[in-house]
């Protein structure tokens, strides 16, 4: 059998897929891939990547996301993520969806 992980948006939500994330550890679970949109997205990439939920949480926490994250009003969207990108490429050097161990999706 098959299972998708599906994350959604929405800032603080994103962190609370990571209690999700590790029931699914601790039941060794076999996600086949992963989707997940804005801060899913990236608990979803950090998680195919192989750092586990309690390694995702230790980051999140020891960043200080309000310090990246720069309101804007553009065509682009509310917020600037200039600050996230860089912080990714630390966690993700590759840059490559290729990287992940685990087929991931975005939007």
């Amino acid at each position: 059998m098959k299972i998708a992980l599906i994350l959604s948006g929405g800032g603080a939500r994103g962190i609370a897929h990571l209690g999700v994330i590790k029931a699914i550890e601790e039941s060794q679970i076999s996600i086949s891939c992963i989707s997940g949109t804005s801060s899913g997205a990236v608990i979803g990439a950090l998680y195919s990547y192989g750092y586990d939920a309690d390694t995702i949480l230790e980051k999140i926490v020891s960043t200080s996301f309000f310090k990246l994250l720069r309101p804007s009003l553009s065509m682009k969207g509310m917020l600037h993520m200039d600050g996230i990108g860089k912080l990714l490429k630390q966690y993700l050097p590759e840059n490559s969806f290729s990287a992940l161990k685990v087929p991931t999706f975005v939007a």
